[in-house]
């Protein structure tokens, strides 16, 4: 098989895999497609909890899953496609265009199979965006502060067995709502990519300037930049909500 005869039926593949766009923009797309619904689940989870809606939970629930088994399907059909790209690349007799499609079938399958007999927590378990789902709504039903537990207390349904045998105790803990800097309370917050500790937008921005500095919290030694920094409206809601109930008080 020549060059130009490989990179024709790769192409093929490709358009029968995203029919109207070439398989980095497909990919990119739907990737960012996913990424943006996902990001609106965290976000209605917030609403949901102040509802005290436990069956539209349930829903959320169910709905982000679905959203991260579409993002790992496209991830594997994206290395199927370049597994056998590289495979063919690396012995241009082995196949035939003809046989490339069941080829490729066959490779995606296997991971498929792969991934669909897995855990729910070893699909979900250490997933970024799962974990924000449930930081989310753990934080926004325990205003008290009580610390977020392992994963597999959402997984388990012996949980207390689970948190005695890591020897994690969830216990509560008032959230700090002051500025390290500022040790006013924290009106705009930003969190650190680097170490999750967060500050009041305007201070730790001053303190960082072009050259950086080091995380304020004591015994943190995280060095941060602005790059660094994100705006987290999450966090900025949950701190609100804690400093109007200590008002209350």
């Amino acid at each position: 098989m020549s060059d130009v005869q490989l990179k024709t039926s790769v192409s093929k593949i490709r358009q029968v895999l995203a029919p109207g766009l070439d398989e980095s923009a497909s990919y990119e797309y739907h990737s960012k497609t996913i990424e943006e619904s996902i990001k609106q689940i965290i976000r209605a989870s917030i609403l949901v909890v102040e509802l005290n809606d436990n069956e539209s939970l349930d829903t959320l629930d169910a709905s982000i899953k679905e959203l991260l088994d579409a993002k790992e399907r496209l991830r594997l059909i994206k290395n199927a496609v370049d597994d056998l790209d590289t495979s063919v690349k690396r012995n241009l007799d082995f196949l035939e265009a003809s046989s490339m499609l069941d080829v490729y079938t066959q490779k995606f399958k296997q991971l498929l199979q792969n991934y669909e007999t897995k855990s729910d927590f070893e699909k979900y378990g250490n997933e970024g965006n799962y974990i924000e789902f449930r930081q989310t709504i753990w934080h926004e039903q325990n205003l008290d502060g009580k610390a977020f537990p392992p994963m597999r207390f959402f997984f388990e349904p012996n949980t207390q067995q689970i948190a005695e045998d890591d020897d994690i105790v969830i216990s509560s803990s008032t959230i700090e709502t002051r500025c390290p800097l500022t040790l006013q309370p924290i009106a705009h917050p930003v969190i650190s990519k680097r170490c999750s500790h967060y500050y009041e937008k305007v201070a730790i921005y001053s303190l960082v300037g072009t050259s950086g500095c080091r995380c304020p919290v004591v015994g943190c030694n995280s060095q941060l930049r602005k790059s660094d920094l994100k705006e987290d409206p999450v966090l900025e809601r949950r701190l609100r909500r804690v400093q109007e109930l200590a008002r209350e008080d």
